[in-house]
């Protein structure tokens, strides 16, 4: 019997890896622990930046790496896996996981499952708190690398489920070429899956409610009917995918349900709904008040005016959306 997927929780980021992989703590030279052992508690593994005008402390997040079979063994700035224990590395994300926007950076070898996730009216319908929308930002791309948005033409819902059950969504997936520096926003309902030679920054509802409609005929469950019945059946067309230039300061997102720059040197205007702000570092590290950020890492600020740069370090700002009053 089928049960829905339940949406995670503030403390519940680990059991996303209890399920699907094994976390590493970041730097860790043994074995990846059980979930249980690096989640004890809700605070655990943060540590304070700096305070700055009588603000309350800023907070650098732990940092989790989650092994999945399509993952990396070597994801460069992060570092490898240990010699003990050469498994593939997936996913890096960050903890606690107390906000509703959850950030990830995604590192694939394979392609991923095709998927969809639900919308928050469709979520609540399946008991969980929220539904997941998502975007991508591509940070490195093989040769010959690709994702998949969207279908390729309109389908009817008994044409999706056969394909899905057949194999043959795979050419009904519409695969794009990976650029370093694409943005595509992926809403709730499109049916989606990342190819394999992927980097890839995804900002998203902090949200698990993913159901599956293709996973190349491994064990995994699938979800092929509540996956159909809440498909988007065509095309993906998006008027906030684009071509980033990382030189420059830019929002990429703002609302309805969280937002994103990219950032130069110097965060962006706000809008004025933006609130629980996290600072998250690629390659380069960032001082924030004369504290080092180093590169892979995220901050958690009380105010983005907090920010002070020295030079042009690049990093990505992300906040979740205030609910109108």
């Amino acid at each position: 019997r089928y049960n829905p997927p339940v949406a995670l929780r503030p403390a519940s980021i680990c059991m996303k890896a209890a399920r699907f992989g094994t976390i590493h703590r970041a730097g860790q030279s043994g074995p990846g622990h059980h979930f249980s052992e690096l989640c004890s508690g809700h605070r655990h593994g943060q540590s304070t930046v700096s305070k700055s005008h009588g603000e309350p402390m800023q907070t650098m997040a732990a940092r989790r790496m989650v092994e999945k079979p399509w993952g990396k063994t070597d994801i460069g700035l992060f570092g490898s896996k240990p010699s003990t224990q050469p498994t593939a590395i997936g996913e890096v994300w960050f903890e606690p996981a107390g906000s509703d926007v959850l950030v990830k950076y995604l590192f694939t070898s394979e392609r991923l499952s095709v998927q969809v996730h639900p919308d928050d009216e469709q979520a609540r319908a399946m008991h969980a708190v929220r539904g997941k929308e998502e975007c991508w930002l591509i940070l490195e791309a093989d040769p010959g690398a690709e994702y998949g948005i969207g279908l390729t033409r309109e389908v009817s819902r008994d044409e999706l489920r056969a394909a899905a059950l057949d194999g043959t969504i795979i050419d009904l997936v519409d695969w794009h070429p990976a650029r370093v520096g694409d943005f595509i926003y992926n809403p709730a309902r499109t049916v989606h899956a990342l190819g394999a030679g992927l980097t890839v920054l995804e900002v998203q509802q902090n949200s698990d409610t993913t159901l599956r409609l293709f996973d190349y005929f491994s064990a995994r469950p699938l979800h092929v009917e509540e996956a159909v019945a809440i498909s988007r059946r065509g095309p993906h067309h998006h008027r906030l995918d684009t071509h980033v230039d990382f030189s420059a300061t830019r929002i990429l997102v703002d609302g309805p349900k969280f937002g994103l720059a990219v950032c130069n040197g110097r965060a962006p205007t706000l809008p004025s709904n933006a609130t629980d702000f996290q600072l998250v570092t690629w390659r380069d590290a960032v001082t924030i008040d004369g504290q080092p950020v180093p590169p892979g890492s995220m901050v958690r600020l009380n105010n983005p005016d907090q920010i002070r740069t020295s030079g042009n370090q690049q990093f990505f700002l992300v906040w979740a959306v205030k609910p109108p009053s």
